[in-house]
């Protein structure tokens, strides 16, 4: 689903003529699509539930039911936003509250799943454990603000479109950081030791950024307050760069294999690093919002190298993933490029990349099936 929601949102883009008057009918529906269906579902829907079964010892999510109903969900509200050009501004406001509903039934699956099987101490979670787990729970505290938002759009005077747009500008902060945590929770996992425990000073820095951002953009909502640059400073901003800066020292001091899953994860570092420094030009929303994107990707996709290699023994080669990995790059820094013709060209080449991921992701679909199949026998 994450990967039919980038193709669209892609698509869309591509097809779109670069000017004002053309961008305005799209770019909400574009925006919506990649930063909506793409991230958040394939972390939360995707990545957590093909690798927190197996770092918390267990066979499977502790309430299928509930993530079951958020893919219904999700799917639910993929078909109303895609549909929403004809439809009208209504489906674009269902989707929204599909999204909400769908994305708090995965958080509540994953949330109970830390829970129910989590170590005695909470310190011998994994990166990746934590980050799944704090942004599931920061996504409880805003969809229900969110959802909200767009019930009072709906019952409002206001041209829809117009006030959802605001609405979800609002609501950047928040998607920004819950974007970068998951990103970041897997890169962690892929740079740090599986036997040595997080430093804790790490885990209050993820909280900080999942939960105490969350919290205050809540309040701060609530309240009527509309200037969130500062959280998007002290909350996501900070707390990322200090991050990196953390997972540098750790790549310094421990010896670690040039694995491709380890390349993806430098990617990501890369982007999160770029896109803040980015932030400060006159552009720089946009293009931190972008390198932002980019960056998650990148490390998605190394995270699903990463399980191919622990659960199927190397079973993607390592030429493969390389040329795969070369490819998004290059659309990445065309995409950034100030030129009009290399922009497009990135566009059309990050199309390229996700190509290359529906064979990873019918792989990955193989492999869970031989699972599956391996333990009824």
């Amino acid at each position: 689903m994450a990967l039919l929601a980038g193709f669209a949102g892609g698509l869309m883009a591509f097809l779109t003529p670069h000017s004002a008057a053309g961008w305005s009918e799209t770019g909400l529906r574009h925006g919506l699509l990649l930063d909506f269906f793409v991230i958040a579902p394939a972390y939360l829907g995707g990545l957590g539930r093909l690798l927190l079964p197996a770092q918390l010892k267990r066979s499977s999510m502790a309430l299928p039911g509930f993530d079951h109903a958020g893919i219904a969900l999700l799917a639910t509200g993929l078909a109303l936003l895609l549909s929403s050009e004809w439809l009208g501004a209504t489906c674009l406001l269902l989707a929204v509250l599909a999204w909400a509903g769908g994305m708090f039934a995965v958080s509540i699956g994953t949330i109970a799943s830390v829970l129910e099987d989590r170590p005695d101490r909470f310190r011998a979670l994994s990166p990746f454990v934590w980050s799944q787990f704090l942004t599931a729970s920061a996504f409880i505290v805003v969809l229900p603000v969110l959802a909200a938002g767009v019930v009072r759009v709906g019952l409002g005077s206001m041209p829809a479109e117009a006030a959802l747009d605001r609405l979800l500008h609002v609501f950047r902060v928040p998607e920004l950081a819950l974007s970068i945590l998951p990103a970041l929770g897997i890169a962690a996992d892929m740079i740090f030791r599986r036997d040595r425990n997080v430093p804790a000073l790490l885990t209050g820095i993820m909280a900080l950024m999942s939960l105490g951002t969350a919290i205050v953009w809540a309040h701060g909502v609530i309240n009527g307050v509309r200037d969130f640059v500062p959280l998007e400073i002290f909350g996501v901003a900070v707390p990322t760069l200090v991050l990196i800066a953390a997972f540098c020292v750790s790549l310094w001091s421990v010896r670690s294999s040039a694995s491709l899953p380890l390349f993806w994860s430098f990617g990501a570092l890369l982007l999160f690093s770029a896109g803040w420094l980015l932030r400060i030009l006159p552009q720089g929303q946009t293009d931190l919002h972008s390198a932002a994107l980019f960056g998650a990707i990148f490390a998605l996709f190394g995270g699903c190298y990463r399980w191919l290699q622990e659960a199927q023994n190397n079973a993607v080669p390592r030429w493969v993933g390389m040329v795969h990995l070369q490819i998004t790059a290059l659309g990445v820094v065309c995409f950034f490029l100030p030129m009009a013709g290399l922009h497009h060209f990135g566009e059309a080449v990050m199309g390229v990349s996700l190509l290359c991921a529906i064979p990873l992701a019918w792989r990955i679909t193989m492999a869970q099936r031989e699972q599956k199949l391996a333990v009824m026998s």
